[in-house]
Order: C-alpha cells, then sequence, then structure tokens
C-alpha cells in the first residue's frame, strides 16, 4: 500500500499496543492482530509485553520516511536496518525461546548484533526486491529496500545493485555466524542464558536464508 497509508495501519497497531485493550480493531489485519496480541499475553504476560514493546519501536520506523528523504546510501541503511523489523525480530526472538535476559546482557554481544542485522536486511531485501518493485510498478507500494537504493543513489544499474546486496548480504552472513561460532566455542565465558540468545540469533539468521529462498511470497506463490 501507499507509504502515508502503511503509515497510518502501523501507527493504529501502534495505538492498539499501548491502549492495551482500548482501542478496538476495525480491520481484517487490526482484529488479527488484537489475537496475538492477547495470545502473547495470556502465554507470558511479562515477556509478551516486553516483545510488545519491541514492537511498538518498529511500527514507529515501519513507513516513517520515503526514499527521497535520504541522502546518501549509508544514511538509508541505517534507517533500513531498523525498519526492516529488526526491534521486532529481537522481541520475538526472547519471547520464542522464553530467555530471561537483562538489556545489559544483550549489550555484551553487541558486536555480534550488527553483522547479525545487516545480514538479514541485505538477504530479505536480496529476494524480496522483484516482488517489491512489481508492486511499486503498480501503484500499489513504494520503494523501500537496498536494491532501489543503490540504482537511486549510486546508479547503479539493476543487475549491478543486486549483485552488491547479494554480496553484502553474504559478508555480514559470515561475519555474523563467526562471531556466534566463536561466542559459542569450547570454553566460552557467556552466562548459560546469553549463550541461549547467541543461539538464537543464529538461528534466525540461518532461518532468515532459508524462508527468504523459498517462501511463496517471494516465489510466485501467495501475495505476489
Amino acid at each position: 500500500m501507499p507509504r502515508a497509508e502503511a503509515h497510518k495501519a502501523s501507527m493504529r497497531l501502534k495505538a492498539m499496543v499501548q491502549g492495551d485493550g482500548a482501542v478496538r480493531p476495525e480491520t481484517p489485519l487490526e482484529a488479527l492482530f488484537d489475537r496475538v496480541r492477547k495470545a502473547f499475553l495470556a502465554v507470558d504476560h511479562a515477556q509478551g509485553m516486553h516483545a510488545l514493546t519491541t514492537w511498538v519501536a518498529w511500527f514507529d520506523n515501519a513507513h516513517a520516511r520515503d526514499m527521497g528523504s535520504f541522502s546518501t546510501f549509508d544514511e538509508f541503511v541505517a534507517y533500513r536496518r531498523e525498519n526492516f523489523g529488526w526491534p521486532a525480530i529481537c522481541g520475538m526472538l526472547i519471547y520464542a525461546m522464553d530467555i530471561d535476559i537483562s538489556a545489559e546482557e544483550i549489550a555484551s554481544v553487541q558486536p555480534l548484533l550488527r553483522p547479525a542485522a545487516l545480514s538479514m536486511m541485505y538477504t530479505n531485501d536480496y529476494w524480496s526486491v522483484a516482488k517489491e518493485l512489481r508492486a511499486v510498478s503498480k501503484g500499489v507500494a513504494y520503494s523501500m529496500d537496498c536494491t532501489s537504493a543503490l540504482i537511486k543513489m549510486e546508479g547503479l544499474s539493476e543487475e549491478q545493485a543486486l549483485g552488491k546486496v547479494k554480496s553484502l548480504a553474504m559478508q555480514y552472513e559470515e561475519e555474523a555466524m563467526g562471531l556466534a561460532n566463536e561466542l559459542l566455542g569450547p570454553g566460552s565465558k557467556l552466562p548459560e542464558n546469553v549463550q541461549r540468545y547467541v543461539q538464537g540469533v543464529y538461528w534466525v539468521i540461518g532461518g532468515t536464508g532459508l524462508w527468504s529462498a523459498t517462501c511463496p511470497r517471494y516465489h510466485g506463490g501467495v501475495g505476489t
């Protein structure tokens, strides 16, 4: 959908989280999200609230800017890393694996998290770009992906931009996987809960690649 419409929808979902049930769903998407919100809290209220808080951070960034508001590709990447869903991914990882972990403990493995986020961002934007460009050409979406940003901001051809995005995805995946293996290697001094968090990040990186390379959403199935 167009950016302004998508941003409005995100702000409605944000209000539903912050209103804790006071904001009633008005669309099928909102009704589905409300059921998910209630289920999160029913299973584990504390972890559910943490996960939903990270969704709020994502809603704030999901459709807040358009491509024309960026001057450089580096500026775009700094925004896109949060915009593609990284805060919510981290929150859902902690919730799904039932990890009791503090902000300080997460910060202790921050060197892993930057390449992990960039790996997933570039992987998503490599595999999703064909679908995104089709939607833009039909006037039902707006560009917000690394391939389109490279074409616009660095003057690359579509083939060159795709090649660069693929190369960056592989580079950051290798870096993140290597760091995770070091952190989890023999003699690791990380607490057990932090080791589980690192292992979860490792799995999410691999899962992002597998899902993006095979999902119907990007390969001729539902929602294409």
